[in-house]
């Protein structure tokens, strides 16, 4: 176990550099000051491991215990939150990135829309030119058509 002091007995003062060399009186300048202040905060910070409340283990079973819980309590509300604030991104980009495409996405929707029609209206019209081929040429049957349907080029008119 540890020393300790009885009540009425002081801890000496060691000489530091804030003294001037060779007296007890201390020098006023502000560089001392913000040592001084420095040391006192970096020892509060040190007790509280960063401002966490998370007290320093020592050599205590229990309070080893307890460094250890807390710990790992905000080692998982670390991880929850991270993991919140990662998704609520990535469903902020998605909605994003949905928006900037909407307009796109409509067109293409708007054309395939178009090109069915028009695909439905040219297999009616081939339909119809079928059935007038086979009229005109006195019966033929619709395979027969089929067969000689090879693409044929506009007939041009000649006025004379």
């Amino acid at each position: 176990m540890g020393r300790t002091m009885p009540a009425t007995q002081t801890v000496p003062e060691m000489p530091s550099a804030c003294y001037d060399a060779g007296t007890t009186a201390a020098a006023p300048d502000a560089a001392c000051a913000r040592r001084r202040a420095g040391s006192v905060t970096a020892g509060s910070a040190l007790e509280t491991r960063g401002g966490v409340g998370i007290p320093p283990p020592g050599r205590n079973p229990e309070s080893k215990k307890q460094f250890d819980a807390r710990t790992r309590e905000l080692s998982d509300t670390l991880s929850r939150t991270l993991r919140e604030q990662f998704n609520r991104e990535i469903a902020s980009g998605k909605q994003r990135l949905e928006e900037s495409l909407a307009p796109y996405t409509r067109f293409v929707r708007n054309e395939s829309e178009r090109v069915t029609q028009v695909k439905e209206t040219l297999e009616s019209l081939r339909e119809q030119t079928r059935d007038l081929r086979q009229r005109i040429d006195g019966g033929d049957s619709a395979t027969e058509l089929g067969e000689r349907a090879a693409p044929t080029q506009p007939r041009s008119r000649s006025t004379k």
